[in-house]
Order: C-alpha cells, then structure tokens, then sequence
C-alpha cells in the first residue's frame, strides 16, 4: 500500500513538473491568441517557440506532441512559449497575413516578458510542424515591423533559428491536394498566394539560421516542394541545413527519435558564436572565385558564359527564382533570353570539382 502511494506521488509530482508556469496567457485580443510558457531554470537562457501544425485550420498547442517536445527543450534548458493562433475556418478570419501577425504578435510578447521565463530576447529559435513550420519558416524569412500593427508591442522580431519539420514552402510544387488547405489561409488572393509561399520571399542577407527536417515517404506535401526549395535557399546566403530523411508528413513530432538529438544540437551551436553551425551555404563554398562571368548582366535577348574552360567537361544550369530549371545544356555557353518573362534568375556551373552559382537580371 505505501509503495502504491508512493507511486502515485511520483506521478502527481512528474506531471506537476511537466506543466507549464503559464496557461492561456493573452498575448493579443482575439480569443485565439493564447501562449502557455515554461519558464528556463537559469536567467538569460534560450527561448523555444512552438507552433503547432494543422492546415492552418486546426491543432492547438495543447496537442501531446508540442507538450512533449516544450517538456524536451525545458529539461535542456530552454524557455519554451507553445502558441496558438487564428484559424482558417473560424468565423470571421480575414485571410492573409492574419496567422503571421499572430505568429509576429506572440514573438514580440516573448521578447517583452523574457525575464518573466527566465529568457534572452536576443536568442529565439522556433520550431514548427506542418502549417506551423511554414509559419516559423516564413516569419525567418520575413518579418516587417508592420505585422506588429494592432499587437500594442514595441519589440524587433528577428529571431536567431528556425527548426521546421515537413513544411509546406513551395506552393507550385506541393501536391495540389493541399490547394484545399492553401486557399481558406490566403482566401484565395492571387497576391496573398505568392506572398505566402517562403519560395516568393527569398534574399540575401538574411541573419536566420535554418534546420529543414523533410520525411522521404511524404506524400502529404511530396518532397520535390522542398528539395526545390533547398536549390533555390542554396543560391542565397542563407545558413542552413537540410535532412531529407526516412519518414512520413508525421515524423519529426516524437521526442524519443534520435533526430531530437540533431535537433538540439543545432539549436546549441546557435548559441556558441558559430557564424553557420555544421551547414554550407553560398557564403561559405559557393562564392564565385572561378574567374567565371555572366555578360551581359542585365540581360535582354542573350546572355553568356564567360571564363569557362571548354576543354573540361561541364554542365550549366539556369533557374528561376523558384528554382524551376529554365535551360540545361553540357555544350553550350550562350543562352537566348528571349522566351523568358523579366525578372531574377540563376546560373549553376558544375566543372570538375566546382558547383558555382551566379545572379542575374533579365530585363
């Protein structure tokens, strides 16, 4: 009989540890934006923002998996804030950008109430399932000071990471079942699709580091939206890494999978001065130091290849901006412009032990 009673306080007291310091906590006006937050043991530690996944129509932060994974961060450490924020289908929804301002509203009051838990509003990281890793995604990519219009906060949003597990980041190549989640989100706004999409809001200069985690067996999403994604990401200089490993559109949620411990660690090498931890992008191997040339550049009918030595086998590539391949030729290094529509595009020159990319501007 003691041992029982014992076991039960065990139990009680684990489930006491387990719960957050604070439960529906408002962070704006509508009866959706509530956050709970577990405060970190020591002052000035990092600070994990969960979002949870859904369709951008449903799941809530409540959902066992983000409590697990908020219980997960907190035993390492961290300050956790689990969101909610409106959904699609609720009465009343204004359409885009109304889940990113709420995303926004709820970093701006994190920042704000970080000594409340025990955080540094200068270390942030997000981590997202889903719909809500589209939106961690998106807000790491851009975030303008007016999505905090109406929130009441005065608070910066960049954030130092994002941690997404299987999101939705290239419309135009996500398996068109999911149109039926997109159009409630956007309304169906032509604009607001495209302004959406993480694919329309690449550029360099970005300070965010970024963790793709992609389910090989995803056939929710389908993976070539994100493998499209990852090209087009690795033309700026973005930091970043990118698994595309064995698992399903649900993977990425059990704590208890090894890829947690990859998950951790590239949230704590954010916070140990490294400038891109364990990830290469352009600004590290793919900086154009071959004496290769785009010209002209702007370009209006043609452009060419300049500097390459035809000696050596090669292979050169053109895509746009969303990564969508243009021109492919082994042969040729002058290409006609003339069929393309205006806009920024991508040359990849592949030669021997060089994979370089290059910029330009058609007119």
């Amino acid at each position: 009989m003691k041992k029982l009673i014992l076991l039960i306080l065990l139990f009680q007291l684990s489930n006491l540890i387990a719960q957050p310091n604070g439960i529906d906590i408002a962070y704006g006006s509508d009866p959706s934006h509530k956050l709970d937050y577990t405060t970190a043991t020591n002052p000035n530690s990092p600070v994990l923002i969960i979002v949870h996944g859904g369709g951008w129509a449903a799941g809530d932060k409540t959902d066992a998996p983000f409590q697990n994974i908020a219980v997960f961060f907190k035993n390492a450490g961290y300050a956790v804030v689990n969101i909610n924020y409106r959904l699609s289908g609720q009465t009343g929804y204004p359409g885009h950008p109304a889940i990113p301002q709420d995303v926004s509203c709820a970093i701006a009051w994190t920042k704000v109430n970080a000594g409340l838990i025990n955080g540094d509003s200068s270390k942030i990281i997000m981590y997202g399932h889903s719909a809500g890793a589209h939106l961690c995604v998106l807000h790491g990519l851009t975030h303008p000071q007016s999505l905090l219009n109406g929130c009441g906060y005065n608070a910066g949003l960049k954030i130092s990471g994002v941690i997404s597990a299987n999101a939705p980041v290239n419309f135009e190549y996500i398996n068109p079942l999911r149109y039926a989640d997109i159009k409630p989100m956007v309304l169906d706004s032509a604009n607001y699709w495209d302004d959406a999409a993480p694919a329309h809001n690449l550029s360099n200069g970005n300070k965010t580091k970024f963790m793709f985690l992609v389910g090989q067996s995803d056939g929710f999403l389908g993976t070539q939206q994100s493998t499209v994604f990852n090209d087009s990401m690795s033309t700026y200089d973005y930091c970043k890494r990118f698994y595309l490993v064995p698992g399903t559109h649900t993977s990425f949620l059990n704590v208890n999978d090894p890829i947690f411990n990859s998950i951790l660690d590239f949230a704590d090498s954010l916070w140990a001065d490294q400038l891109c931890p364990s990830a290469v992008g352009i600004a590290e191997n793919k900086k154009n130091n071959s004496g290769f040339e785009l010209y002209p550049n702007p370009a209006r009918e043609k452009i060419s290849l300049k500097g390459i030595d035809l000696n050596i086998p090669f292979e050169v590539y053109v895509f746009d901006a969303l990564g969508k391949m243009q021109f492919y030729s082994s042969v040729e290094t002058e290409f006609n412009l003339t069929g393309l529509a205006a806009g920024l595009y991508f040359f990849r020159v592949k030669q021997k032990n060089s994979d370089i990319y290059s910029k330009f501007i058609k007119e």
